[in-house]
Formats: C-alpha cells, sequence, structure tokens
C-alpha cells in the first residue's frame, strides 16, 4: 500500500502543487514564508525521499549531491546578496528532493524566465522600477505545474 502511495504521480504532483500554492500566497500576500512552513516542507520532503529510497531501494548518489551542492551554492548566495529569499530556495530544494534534481532545475529555469520576461515588461510599462522585486514562487509554481503537464 505504501509503495503505491509512493509511486502514485498524481498523488505525489498534488502534495507539491499544494505546497507551492501555499508558499505562493505567503510571498505574494507577507512577501516571506514563515520558518515554520519553511521546516515543514523541508522535513516532510526529506522524509518523503529517505522512505522512497528505503523502499524501492533506487538512490541516484550524483543526483543527490548535485543537489546539496547546488542548494546549498544558492543559499549562500541568497544570504549574502540578499537577491533571492531563503523560501525562493526552500520551494527549489523541496521541489528537487520530491520530484528529482532534473526537474527542479528544468522548473527553475522556467520560472527565472518567466519572472524576468514579466519584470521586463512591467519595467517598460512603468508598473515597476528597477529596484523593485517581484514574488518569486507563483512563478515557481506555474512552471513546475508546466513541467508537470509536458512531462
Amino acid at each position: 500500500m505504501s509503495e503505491e502511495i509512493l509511486r502514485n504521480p498524481w498523488l505525489v504532483n498534488s502534495v507539491v502543487m499544494l505546497v507551492l500554492i501555499w508558499f505562493s500566497v505567503e510571498d505574494i500576500r507577507l512577501r516571506s514564508i514563515g520558518f515554520k512552513g519553511i521546516m515543514i516542507v523541508i522535513t516532510a520532503g526529506i522524509i518523503y525521499r529517505v522512505l522512497y529510497i528505503l523502499l524501492f531501494r533506487e538512490v541516484e548518489i550524483y543526483s543527490i549531491i548535485t543537489g546539496i551542492l547546488i542548494i546549498a551554492g544558492t543559499g549562500i548566495y541568497s544570504v549574502k546578496t540578499g537577491n533571492i529569499g531563503m523560501g525562493d530556495v526552500t520551494v527549489i530544494l523541496f521541489v528537487g528532493v520530491v520530484k528529482g534534481l532534473e526537474f527542479a532545475l528544468v522548473s527553475t529555469m522556467m520560472a527565472l524566465t518567466g519572472i524576468s520576461l514579466s519584470g521586463i515588461i512591467c519595467v517598460i510599462r512603468k508598473k515597476i522600477t528597477g529596484k523593485a522585486s517581484l514574488p518569486f514562487i507563483p512563478f515557481l509554481g506555474i512552471s513546475t505545474l508546466g513541467v508537470m503537464l509536458c512531462g
């Protein structure tokens, strides 16, 4: 029974999308993600991945090491520059842990493209100035849904 649940793509995708919707609302409304929410999501993602590895004996060590390095680098960058928030890093980490490194990278690249285009359009239309910030998590949610639907 537990094996069916962990391998059910609709269930896993639904949980990922619910987390992304929850964090998107917080990101838009509060411009930050609460520490409690971050810890809940990271813990849930790690528990999911550990159970998956224990039940199916499928471990991609290169993916795990690369993911840790990318997230650590992004986390250090965000702390030093403040250009990307820890909530954004947490969401990317969660998507990477649950869906895999390649999925997270494609979703993140699509989200970065989307937010860049939106920022350019807003600056051209004089809706925001060059120093304004846009919430990233909604773009990550939309790109993650797109990658889920398009495969």
